[in-house]
């Protein structure tokens, strides 16, 4: 586990510091026994110029724990990345397509992303009695059968845009378009990749009592919102572990009611288009991080994300509250029947 991996590298530290400040004592007080038989004078000195040394050594050893201790954080927040990144893998072996690129994972996190940020707009503004509008649907592909034929030719983020010549804009419409044509034959399917685009052969299967093409898409689309928002993030952030705290985020500036009602409010998880809350991989660093920056609850998806986060509270002392989450609608009414904190 990752805590057992801390105190091996810990009890590592402390047993090579002991060792090499033996030897260090060992090492001086055998050269000033053999410096005394030499030279007197030059001894002497070196016993002079000795404790100025532990000083400089104090100096360096205390700047050295600094940057080390620097290190260690650098490392939890690399491992975390590592941690969701990784839980991201496992869904791609889940389809049993070890074999996609890292381009291809990088862009189904952003895709990911992307989903998270749209189910978030759609919730919040429709839970505050806004009117969201969907437009401009896309279908993009995000994953693959684990028998499908035409892997080298098609990749993630790759969007649909017809069958045969009947136009794609939705699920809806690749549904119909599959209906009328017979089971095991060809169909020409055409695709936009970089604004260009290809047409492929896809072979048709039937899987319980439905025609389907051996792809799993996600369907993308713009919306229009009054009032408008606009999300900033930065190249190197991917994947839908936010789509609880940007949802509630989102839906917070939309109401009159401060739904915070004072409190340092932390969480993660992801979310689904009907508001179900997910869990993450890495939820351990996530409350680590809510407890460092001083928060006062941490929102946490039901189950063994829950479950890891209240054992992991017990174990290090953690003063911080921890919710249970299922759907957004939970987390709304937990914050909404919070009291207002004390100053």
């Amino acid at each position: 586990s990752n805590m057992i991996s801390d105190v091996e590298q810990f009890a590592d530290g402390m047993l090579l510091g002991f060792s090499q400040f033996f030897t260090g004592v060992i090492t001086i007080i055998g050269t000033l026994v053999l410096m005394l038989t030499i030279n007197v004078r030059v001894a002497l000195l070196v016993l002079v110029l000795t404790p100025m040394s532990f000083f400089v050594a104090k100096f360096i050893s205390k700047h050295t724990y600094d940057m080390f201790k620097r290190q260690s954080e650098t490392r939890a927040e690399q491992t975390a990345l590592i941690d969701e990144i990784i839980g991201n893998e496992k869904v791609v072996k889940s389809f049993c397509h070890e074999d996609e690129s890292i381009e291809e994972l990088a862009i189904r996190d952003k895709l990911m992303l992307s989903m998270a940020n749209q189910n978030a707009s759609m919730i919040a503004y429709t839970k505050a009695g806004k009117n969201p509008i969907q437009k401009n649907l896309k279908l993009y592909v995000m994953a693959f059968d684990s028998e499908f034929e035409n892997r080298d030719k098609i990749k993630i983020g790759d969007i649909l845009v017809k069958i045969g010549d009947t136009k794609i804009e939705k699920v809806e419409d690749l549904e119909d378009a599959v209906r009328v044509l017979p089971v095991d034959t060809y169909v020409k399917a055409t695709f936009v990749r970089n604004d260009s685009e290809y047409t492929t052969s896809i072979k048709l299967k039937q899987e319980d009592n439905r025609k389907i093409l051996g792809l799993y898409f996600y369907t993308y689309y713009d919306l229009e919102l009054d009032p408008k928002i606009t999300f900033k993030f930065s190249s190197s952030e991917s994947g839908s572990s936010a789509g609880l705290m940007t949802t509630l985020a989102i839906y917070d500036t939309l109401i009159e009611e401060d739904l915070t009602k004072g409190y340092k409010i932390a969480g993660t998880g992801t979310i689904a288009s009907d508001g179900t809350i997910g869990e993450i991989g890495g939820v351990s660093y996530k409350l680590s991080g809510a407890v460092k920056g001083d928060a006062d609850i941490f929102l946490v998806p039901s189950g063994e994300n829950y479950e890891e986060c209240i054992k992991l509270k017990k174990e290090r002392g953690y003063d911080i509250e921890i919710v249970e989450i299922k759907t957004f609608d939970d987390a709304v009414e937990y914050l909404e029947n919070l009291k207002n904190k004390k100053e």
